[in-house]
């Protein structure tokens, strides 16, 4: 008997050392941004496991951020419904108001073009989050509490005497309308004890489309930085997304959980950036590498500024009544804009081009990481 006691507390002793253990070496921080634990669907069990990785058994890791489009086929689950008002299925978006409603902590963007979340910053208070779930351009809440016209832009309302938020279904049609990617970042890593790559979203960001800020001459990571409107730790989103199915397609029997269907990796997505010194993303280097290649530094450049000083010209003449040579300022206007059409479109397509390069850069590096692991 007393022995069996001995051996009991010996166990039990080991299992506190092993648990505190797993403790000291996480490798991911306790909010979520990296924290050592996967989950993957069993398929003996269709249920998700989740794995637990020893900081020391990863030797190699790498951030990567990525856009799922949901006007893409494959992302369809995560946009529709379109209404709130449909009692069985939520979309992705509708989940994450509700989600805020019940106190999920949201983190803002930093305040420069940088789309890399802080989530080691305190969350943003209720009214600054509300403020961006509006389809107003300017994204504040109206200063007049009593008005209810301004309040009708606002996806959710926040009633400051009962501290309470509620959801307002006729603002969620027309904000889906213009909100259709989202921006994740992404750890990949290599665990030495599994022998292969895992992948673990760290945080996730709804990005609306605000046409009042964004035209076509915006580049585009800087168009990229202005769509975001919060960041969200995804470990903290992970048991609001459990608790809805995704609308089926084209299977009304197999129903798959949002935790589900973004643990399968059902989505489709393509990359726009990696962790490197410059902290830039793949759309900065497009943009500076097509300039260069189409020669806008260099002589674009000073057009430009020659352009933006006529114009600074004739805007004198027209206060001072100096209009002496209108036709001829309207003559070169005309040319200007002659040779902008001629620029733009293979800018445009060098963009287009340098970005692709970029992408597939960085994916062949990954796969090809991958594969060198398994000839050794």
């Amino acid at each position: 008997m007393r022995k069996s006691r001995i051996i009991i507390a010996f166990l039990l002793t080991v299992s506190v050392g092993v648990s505190a253990q797993h403790k000291i070496n996480s490798f991911f921080e306790k909010n979520g941004t990296v924290r050592l634990e996967t989950q993957e669907l069993v398929d003996s069990s269709d249920s998700l496991a989740s794995i637990f990785h020893r900081a020391d058994d990863v030797v190699w890791s790498r951030v990567v951020y990525r856009i799922i489009d949901m006007r893409y086929k494959q992302n369809y689950q995560l946009y529709f419904p379109t209404n709130a008002d449909d009692p069985q299925y939520r979309n992705m978006l509708k989940v994450i108001c509700d989600a805020i409603i019940e106190g999920l902590p949201v983190y803002a963007k930093p305040n420069y073009t940088d789309i890399t979340p802080h989530f080691e910053f305190e969350p943003m208070d209720r009214r600054s989050v509300i403020g961006q779930l509006n389809n107003d351009e300017n994204h504040e809440i109206p200063e007049d509490e009593g008005g209810l016209a301004g309040y009708d832009q606002l996806l959710i309302n926040w009633d400051s005497i009962e501290d309470v938020m509620h959801f307002n279904s006729h603002a969620f049609t027309p904000f889906v309308a213009k909100q259709y990617k989202y921006l994740i970042q992404e750890i990949v890593f290599f665990d030495k004890h599994y022998s292969r790559l895992f992948s673990k979203i760290i945080g996730i960001a709804p990005l609306y489309i605000n046409p009042y800020e964004i035209t076509e001459e915006t580049p585009i990571h800087e168009a990229l930085y202005q769509n975001i409107l919060f960041w969200i730790i995804y470990d903290d989103l992970r048991p609001f997304l459990a608790r809805q199915y995704v609308i089926p397609q084209s299977n009304d029997i197999k129903r798959v959980t949002f935790e589900q269907f973004f643990a399968q990796k059902l989505y489709s997505s393509y990359l726009i950036g990696d962790s490197n010194m410059y902290s830039r993303m793949f759309a900065e280097y497009a943009d500076k590498a097509a300039l260069e290649a189409v020669g806008v530094p260099s002589e674009g450049g000073e057009a430009g500024g020659g352009e933006a000083e006529e114009g600074e010209e004739a805007e004198e003449n027209e206060e001072t009544g100096e209009g002496d040579e209108e036709g001829s300022e309207e003559g070169g206007g005309a040319a200007a804009t002659e040779e902008e059409v001629k620029v733009e479109s293979p800018l445009k397509k060098r963009v287009e081009i340098e970005l692709k390069r970029e992408q597939q850069r960085v994916q062949n590096e990954l796969m090809d990481f991958e594969q060198d692991l398994w000839e050794y």
